[in-house]
């Protein structure tokens, strides 16, 4: 199976004051009030968004093994308008994979026989798995 995408959550545990934005590099930061009401910084592997109330989403990465580096890049862009000391890291939230069984699934009928998973075609056409264990990130 192929990762396509992770998505992964936190707090900073401060708000983010927005409008020292213009310390941080130009290119590390795209912020526009009026389209959103987000920031979006750009990582070397992914990206995340920060909001005011310290909470940030990183998304776009491929492998579990990119996100303490992308954690601590967002982390050192940030560091000029916050305390990195105070945030606390990431949680998965959710894991896109993709592959191709080379056979037909009826995912009607599969849903019915799996716990923690939903399959609804005029929604999303693929089936949602949603796991009861968590996955522990290195700090």
């Amino acid at each position: 199976m192929q990762i396509t995408n992770i998505v992964v959550s936190g707090d900073l545990h401060q708000p983010l004051p927005f409008t020292r934005l213009p310390e941080l590099p130009a290119r590390a930061y795209t912020y526009n009030p009026k389209t959103y009401h987000g920031a979006y910084i750009l990582l070397a592997k992914g990206k995340a968004t920060i909001y005011r109330s310290g909470k940030y989403i990183i998304y776009g990465l491929t492998s579990l093994d990119g996100l303490a580096p992308a954690y601590k890049e967002l982390l050192a862009i940030l560091s000029p308008i916050i305390d990195p000391a105070l945030a606390s890291p990431p949680e998965v939230r959710n894991i896109v994979g993709m592959d191709d069984f080379q056979i037909e699934i009826p995912l009607s009928r599969l849903i019915a026989a799996l716990d923690h998973a939903e399959y609804e075609p005029e929604q999303f056409p693929g089936l949602i798995y949603r796991g009861d264990g968590g996955i522990d990130i290195p700090a």
